[in-house]
């Protein structure tokens, strides 16, 4: 399975035609269409996901660093961490291990300041990012971004959020952000 092969949470937004690298101009800002019974912040956060999992993760932090700007407590927290595993993967583009290092680090340094259960899918997707990406996997992860980023061309989307070894999204990953999204978004039934 491929990058592209990767379900999306929000596939009616595009994606960008190109993933940005350091050094080169810096993009326009990245527009969100309105979805259909949406806010702006719940369209940008779930895109983000999109973003990050298909090898777009510049894209994936400046969405989330508006919601970021607007949030407080725990889930300015949450975003910061998640703001942070993007800059790994762009750190990863350009071959810097110790920075990807520091980022990945930072983003768990994040995370555990917020208290478990505070946030709706926290306890879902906290323990599997932790077990691809947390400091200290073997072999670790943050290599094999590295290694993966070597080969990418400019303006090629990728590292994508991968095990070791394997081209694709985890699919436990994938499949809690969409189970996540669905129940986060589904209409209310309460009277």
């Amino acid at each position: 399975m491929n990058r592209m092969e990767n379900p999306r949470i929000l596939p009616t937004v595009p994606l960008p035609g190109r993933s940005f690298s350091q050094g080169e101009p810096t993009p326009a800002t990245i527009e969100l269409p309105p979805c259909a019974g949406l806010d702006w912040q719940t369209v940008a956060y779930w895109h983000g996901w999109d973003l990050l999992l298909l090898g777009f993760p510049w894209e994936a932090h400046e969405v989330w660093e508006r919601i970021w700007r607007v949030r407080t407590g725990s889930a300015r927290s949450w975003l910061q961490g998640l703001i942070r595993l993007a800059a790994a993967l762009v750190k990863a583009r350009s071959g810097n291990a110790a920075a990807v290092n520091h980022h990945v680090a930072g983003a768990f340094d994040h995370w555990r300041t917020i208290p478990p259960g505070e946030l709706p899918h926290q306890g879902e997707i906290l323990p599997l990012l932790e077990e691809w990406i947390k400091p200290g996997t073997s072999p670790p992860t943050q290599s094999v971004w590295v290694l993966a980023a070597s080969g990418l061309k400019s303006g090629e989307p990728g590292p994508n959020l991968h095990p070791p070894g394997d081209g694709a999204v985890p699919g436990a990953l994938v499949n809690a952000l969409m189970v996540a999204f669905q129940r986060e978004t589904a209409p209310s039934t309460a009277p």
